[in-house]
C-alpha cells in the first residue's frame, strides 16, 4: 500500500481522476465536502523511485475555467491531460447533487505541463462527454475514450480516437530572449546560446516523448555548449526552452 493522501478536503474526493507523468501521480478535480462540491483542484505525488510504496502528496492549487469532475485522465507528451468531464457534481443518473437539475458535459481539453508551461484550457471542443473513468493507449500518441454521457444525461456508446502531436507540431516562440547557432547542428557539434538576458537562467531540453533529457544554466551574452552536454546522442529533433518562461525553440540534430 501507498502512502495515503493528507486527510481533509483539499485531498479527500471522489470523480477524481488522475494519471502518472514520470515519477509523479497528478489527479485533478473530483467532488468534495459533505455537499459534494465540485473542485478544480490539482494534486500531486512524487512517488520515491527507491520504494515506490513511499509518496511525498502536495496540492497545486486551482484549475483555470470550469471545476472538474469524472474526466478521463492520460498522459501525453511528457503532458498530464482530463478529457471532458462536468463542472457540477451529480449523481448516476446525470442528475446534480445540488438540486439544480440535469448536468451538461464539457467539451474541453484541459491540460498540465509539470515541466513549467502550467495549464492549458482548450475548451469549445467538437464534443463533449462525462462520466467518463479513463482512457485507452492504442498507439505512442494515441488513446481511445469510451462511452459516457453526452448532452441532457443521454448514455452513450460512442468511442473517440484522440491524437496528439509531438515536438515537431509545436509553433515556436516568435519572439526570443535568445539565440541558438547552428540549428540544425550535427551529431557531436557545438552550439552557441546567446542571450540577451542581463542574468543567468535555467534551461531544460525534451526529448523523445517530451521527456526532459537535460538541464542546465545559461549566462548573460555567448554560451559554448557541446550538445553532448545536453545529453543529445542521436538525430532528431529536441526542444530547448528556459525554465521559467514559455519560450520555447525547437533544435534540430541531423
Amino acid at each position: 500500500q501507498g502512502t495515503p493522501v493528507p486527510n481533509g478536503t483539499v485531498y479527500e474526493s471522489f470523480g477524481a481522476s488522475g494519471t502518472i507523468v514520470g515519477d509523479t501521480i497528478f489527479y485533478y478535480g473530483g467532488a468534495v465536502g459533505f455537499s459534494f462540491n465540485s473542485t478544480g483542484r490539482l494534486r500531486k505525488g512524487v512517488i520515491d523511485p527507491e520504494d515506490p510504496t513511499q509518496i511525498t502528496w502536495s496540492e497545486l492549487g486551482m484549475s483555470p475555467g470550469a471545476k472538474g469532475y469524472r474526466a478521463a485522465p492520460l498522459t501525453a507528451d511528457g503532458r498530464a491531460f482530463w478529457i471532458g468531464g462536468s463542472a457540477v457534481t451529480y449523481n448516476y443518473n446525470g442528475i446534480a447533487y445540488n438540486g439544480s437539475g440535469g448536468v451538461e458535459p464539457l467539451n474541453r481539453i484541459l491540460g498540465y505541463d509539470p515541466a513549467g508551461v502550467g495549464w492549458t484550457d482548450q475548451i469549445d471542443q467538437p464534443f463533449g462527454i462525462m462520466d467518463l473513468r479513463g482512457s485507452a493507449q492504442v498507439a505512442e500518441n494515441q488513446f481511445v475514450i469510451c462511452g459516457g454521457m453526452e448532452a441532457d444525461q443521454t448514455v452513450t456508446d460512442r468511442a473517440f480516437l484522440l491524437t496528439f502531436g509531438g515536438i515537431s507540431d509545436l509553433a515556436e516562440s516568435e519572439e526570443l530572449s535568445f539565440d541558438i547557432y547552428p540549428n540544425p547542428v550535427s551529431i557531436g557539434g557545438s552550439l552557441t546560446i546567446l542571450s540577451v538576458r542581463p542574468y543567468a537562467f535555467e534551461y531544460f531540453v525534451l526529448g523523445v516523448h517530451s521527456k526532459v533529457i537535460a538541464e542546465g544554466w545559461i549566462q548573460p551574452g555567448e554560451n559554448l555548449i557541446n550538445i553532448s552536454e545536453m545529453n543529445i546522442h542521436s538525430k532528431g529533433i529536441y526542444l530547448w526552452r528556459p525554465k521559467e518562461s514559455g519560450e520555447f525553440l525547437r533544435l534540430i540534430v541531423r
